[in-house]
């Protein structure tokens, strides 16, 4: 059974938070984004920062961290090459083998040049794609690792 569950940037200490995403208005009509952590779920809920927010895609990567949208992943291709990849939730355009135009919504890896690609489950290696990523960061904390205009972000 898939987990759902989100991460996000705490508004106040700057620290990542997990937990359960909800969201709710204020007295004042302030939308409040906020995660439902283990910690918190019997006391206040804690504000998020909402451009951090990204769910749990359901994969782990090599050394069995959880993939969150927005992780920068690195990918070994056959030819030794080694490329970075992002983590996506969104919706993706691919037309099918026999012409037909699908939009696709789930996660997916935006490769360099913007194209999303979907984890192969068996890959040259004989294995599924996130057994050989590994995470190294994420586009909020390590945008350095990446130039976000070759994703397309």
């Amino acid at each position: 059974m898939e987990t759902i569950k989100f991460r996000a940037k705490d508004e106040d200490t700057n620290e990542w938070l997990y937990g359960y995403y909800t969201e709710f208005a204020t007295n004042e009509g302030r939308q409040v984004n906020v995660i439902v952590t283990e910690e918190s779920k019997y006391r206040k809920a804690l504000g998020v920062i909402p451009y951090t927010l990204g769910q749990f895609s359901s994969f782990y990567d090599k050394d069995n961290n959880e993939i969150y949208h927005g992780d920068i992943l690195e990918l070994s291709l056959e030819n030794d090459k080694v490329i970075k990849v992002i983590c996506w939730f969104g919706n993706a355009q691919r037309t099918l083998y026999y012409g037909e135009f699908v939009e696709i919504r789930g996660f997916s890896f935006i490769v360099p040049g913007g194209k999303r690609s979907f984890p192969v489950i068996e890959n040259y290696q004989g294995k599924h794609d996130v057994e050989i990523m590994k995470i190294i960061g994420n586009i909020w904390d390590n945008s350095d690792l990446i130039d976000k205009d070759e994703y397309k972000l």
